[in-house]
């Protein structure tokens, strides 16, 4: 994913799930075998915890560091593109 943004006026209608739930199947079109999102991980990690739910597993943390401000924590997230017919078969 290069870019995710919704309005905070379509916040809980599901855009965002949406739009993650259909990445797997382009990746797989592509040929791309793991995606990744990085967001912003403070207020508790909700939105860390929302990514999760939609299917993805927090790797990597980091901060950004700001001039005269306190440094924006990040979390990086992945999911694995896998062909839904292979997870089917090694069941």
């Amino acid at each position: 994913m290069h870019l995710l943004v919704t309005a905070r006026e379509a916040r809980g209608t599901g855009v965002g799930a949406a739009l993650c739930g259909d990445a797997p199947a382009q990746a797989r079109r592509r040929k791309i075998g793991l995606l990744r999102v990085d967001c912003y991980a403070g207020d508790d990690r909700a939105l860390v915890r929302c990514y999760e739910g939609l299917g993805f597993t927090a790797s990597t943390s980091f901060s950004v560091e700001r001039e005269g401000l306190t440094p924006w924590p990040g979390q990086v997230l992945e999911m694995r593109a896998q062909d839904p017919e292979a997870e089917t078969h090694m069941a």
